[in-house]
Formats: C-alpha cells, sequence, structure tokens
C-alpha cells in the first residue's frame, strides 16, 4: 500500500470503492473495502476501519477466503485497539482458522500476527 503511505492511498481506495459501487460491482469492491479499512486501522479511524471491514464481510462472497480473513483481522485490531479483548480474540480466532488448511503462507502468517497481538493484550489486561 504506497510503502506504508496510508493518508496518500486513501481518497485513492475510496475514490475506488466508490466507482466500484457505483457501477455494481460487488466483489472486487469487497477486497478494496478491506484494503481501504486496513489503511483507516493505520491512520487511527478506528470507526470507519469497522465499518468497511463488515460491510465488506456483509458483500463478499462467503467463499473469498482473502476478503472474510483480513476484514476479521482489520476487525479484530479494532476491537483489540478499543480494549474489547474477548470478542478481539474471537475475531482474530476465526480468521486463524479460516486460513489454517490453506497454501497462502503470508496470508496466514498476517493473521497469526493479529492473533499475537490481541493474546498479548489480553496477557496484559491480566497482568494488572
Amino acid at each position: 500500500m504506497l510503502e506504508g503511505e496510508y493518508a496518500a492511498a486513501e481518497p485513492l481506495l475510496r475514490y475506488w470503492c466508490d466507482f466500484l459501487e457505483a457501477a455494481g460491482e460487488h466483489t472486487v469492491r469487497s477486497s478494496g473495502l478491506v484494503v481501504l479499512a486496513q489503511a483507516l486501522l493505520a491512520l487511527g479511524d478506528l470507526d470507519e476501519a469497522e465499518r468497511l471491514s463488515r460491510e465488506s464481510q456483509q458483500i463478499a462472497n462467503s467463499d473469498d477466503l482473502a476478503v472474510q480473513v483480513q476484514s476479521r483481522s482489520v476487525l479484530a485490531s479494532v476491537l483489540r485497539r478499543r480494549g474489547d479483548l474477548a470478542q478481539a480474540e474471537n475475531e482474530a480466532r476465526r480468521a486463524v482458522e479460516l486460513v489454517t488448511h490453506s497454501d497462502w503462507l503470508n496470508l496466514r502468517g498476517e493473521r497469526l500476527e493479529v492473533l499475537a497481538d490481541v493474546l498479548a493484550a489480553l496477557a496484559g489486561r491480566t497482568r494488572r
């Protein structure tokens, strides 16, 4: 994503998603919404990142592994940042479960990293 340039990527991604919506395209748009949600998460816009990750799940095909997994990971990260660690863990574990038997190693590794972040936050909360 433009080498970490989330602020520069956000308007381009939003334009692309709006264009796809106007064209009635859902499959590619669901992928675009996930990428936009990731950019917004990096920019700290948790509300919009959550909204878009949920929307991408709703409009994606149920067998679109990439969207189903990535949208749950964005949602898990949003929930972790908000302190809803139990729900964050559920979303992160579901994402890992979906990708476990895939040969998409990068996707699997990234989901495990999100789960590790959630579990670390849970451990930190229990120690306090």
